[in-house]
């Protein structure tokens, strides 16, 4: 917080995160899921989110998860340096769309090694 408005945040799941999309995204248990973050701009440039990453970090692994898994937008060059900045390294690549109203998702082995997945969530 800053003068009493909230300057940054990062949101973490332990179990499948829903999203207004319709979709759901979820990992192996064996790890915590990050799935939102936000820096104000005003608050920007101050590695609030690399300081974020890491205080989650040490917390889910003092709860027994081997880390934290992220899915970044490939083209989200923002959210993917401010990863690397935190010492995050890309394990896999994972690709989700719809095609003829039905959701098709592929992951490559990384993505498979977390139990990376998406898939479309009935009755949301």
């Amino acid at each position: 917080f800053t003068d009493g408005v909230l300057s940054a945040y990062g949101w973490y799941a332990t179990k499948p995160a829903r999203f207004e999309s319709g979709l759901t995204a979820e990992c192996s248990p064996l790890y915590a899921y990050g799935y939102k973050s936000f820096t104000r701009p005003a608050a920007r440039g101050r590695s609030l989110q690399k300081w974020i990453k890491k205080v989650s970090l040490a917390h889910h692994v003092g709860l027994g998860k081997r880390g934290i898994v992220v899915a970044v937008d490939i083209a989200n060059h923002t959210s993917r340096r401010s990863l690397e900045g935190a010492g995050a390294k890309q394990v896999g690549q994972f690709v989700c769309w719809r095609v003829a109203g039905r959701v098709l998702s592929a992951g490559t082995s990384g993505s498979r090694r977390v139990g990376f997945r998406q898939y479309e969530t009935v009755g949301v």
